[in-house]
């Protein structure tokens, strides 16, 4: 009789255990929403604030420096003029190729307006009509800034032209630069545009990277300026760009990407 009560109760006990497992697997699961884009939230819209001081005299400071270290390089371009030319013999020997390539890099405008466009087109697919707004603020920014750096260097450099250093150059027909050649101007508002593009949308690092060595390179195969001019054009138009969408975003004109948050809570602010 004692192994047929163990019998029963083992009987028992699984059939509680099954029942058990059928009323948990009967339960309805919650349906879990569909991942929000990371960086910004839904529903996002700009909300005008002002940054601080701290914040503002953290990037002035930073273009302060940028502009007295661009500046002092300036007035070292005497000494380093042989390393500078013969770098610049060396990529200018090498050509451009076709004219085509100059038609399409060249012209300032039509590039900055191309580089405009394609940030606030990709801001508007993916983030929407708000970021697309920050996102052109914070070129127009970085273009401008960069603009008004590079003018207050140039006034303690009167660099030449290569052209009106060397006898013979390799540059396309016609092409003729009157302005001093440091910093590179052209370098400056372009690599201002793209890294703006690339920090305000990391879907665009890449590519913009790409463009702002196409430029780099370009003025050096073009025969517009040195290699110095155009490193000192690039370090000035990231510092305006960085400075840019950083000011964008502390005024709450573009969301602050995560990745920063959790780097430094004060960050923008």
């Amino acid at each position: 009789m004692r192994q047929g009560a163990d019998r029963t109760q083992r009987q028992g006990a699984r059939t509680g255990t099954g029942q058990r497992v059928t009323e948990i697997a009967s339960k309805p699961r919650p349906r879990l929403a569909p991942p929000t884009p990371p960086s910004v939230e839904p529903g996002w819209s700009p909300r005008l604030t002002a940054p601080s001081g701290g914040f503002v005299r953290r990037w002035l400071a930073l273009l302060a420096g940028v502009v007295a270290a661009l500046a002092l390089l300036g007035l070292a371009l005497p000494l380093l003029a042989p390393v500078d030319r013969a770098v610049f013999d060396a990529v200018n020997a090498l050509g451009y190729g076709p004219d085509a390539v100059f038609e399409l890099l060249d012209p300032h405008e039509r590039l900055y307006r191309g580089l405009l466009l394609l940030a606030m087109t990709v801001a508007f697919v993916l983030r929407g009509p708000w970021v697309a707004l920050g996102v052109a603020v914070a070129l127009m920014s970085a273009a401008t800034a960069s603009y008004v750096l590079l003018e207050a260097i140039a006034l303690l450099s009167d660099r030449p032209r290569p052209q009106a250093v060397f006898a013979n150059i390799l540059k396309p027909a016609g092409a003729d630069w009157a302005q001093a050649s440091y910093p590179s101007g052209h370098v400056a508002v372009a690599t201002a545009m793209a890294a703006a593009s690339a920090l305000a949308l990391p879907v665009l690092r890449w590519p913009m990277v790409l463009v702002a060595l196409v430029i780099a390179w370009s003025r050096i195969a073009f025969g517009a300026h040195f290699p110095l001019d155009v490193l000192a054009g690039a370090v000035l138009g990231y510092a305006a760009a960085a400075s840019s969408v950083a000011l964008a975003i502390g005024l709450g004109l573009l969301p602050r990407p995560p990745e920063a948050t959790r780097e430094d809570p004060q960050v923008a602010r």
